[in-house]
């Protein structure tokens, strides 16, 4: 029975000494949260996004699918808030070979698409489609 109650306080002490060492990155990250979402800025930064997909930007201003493909595979795991949120939790050397790793995905994630690009695997876009993906749905509405 000592030996559960040893391993409870451990457990116990573990959890507390991970939350406090967690705590700074909370008490920054709650109330900007907060503030954002109070001053109706987070609002205005969905409707920025949702109008304008980062992704179909790109993909439509006329930038290579492999490139994107890189940055679509980076993004949700390269942010600056992700890396401090890891350094927080797991300490710095374990976040830094944490974006060297999603660093090298994404760039094989890249020479992959163009690899597959260059063998015509699949066709490619026409600078036509990518007018027609411009072009705002109501002019598709009489077709």
């Amino acid at each position: 029975m000592a030996d559960v109650a040893r391993e409870a306080f451990w457990i116990l002490d573990f959890i507390v000494r991970a939350f406090l060492h967690i705590l700074p990155f909370l008490a920054l990250s709650v109330p900007l949260a907060v503030l954002l979402k109070r001053s109706g800025a987070s609002k205005r930064i969905e409707r920025v996004l949702r109008r304008n997909p980062v992704i179909a930007a790109l993909l439509t201003g006329g930038v290579p699918l492999a490139p994107v493909m890189s940055f679509w595979l980076a993004s949700p795991s390269m942010d600056p808030e992700i890396l401090f949120l890891s350094a927080g939790s797991m300490g710095w050397e374990l976040a830094i070979w944490r974006l060297a790793a999603a660093f090298a995905i994404s760039l094989a994630g890249g020479f992959i698409t163009l690899a597959l690009e260059r063998a015509q695997c699949w066709p490619r876009a026409s600078p036509a489609g990518a007018r027609a993906l411009r072009t705002p749905a109501s002019t598709f509405a009489g077709s």
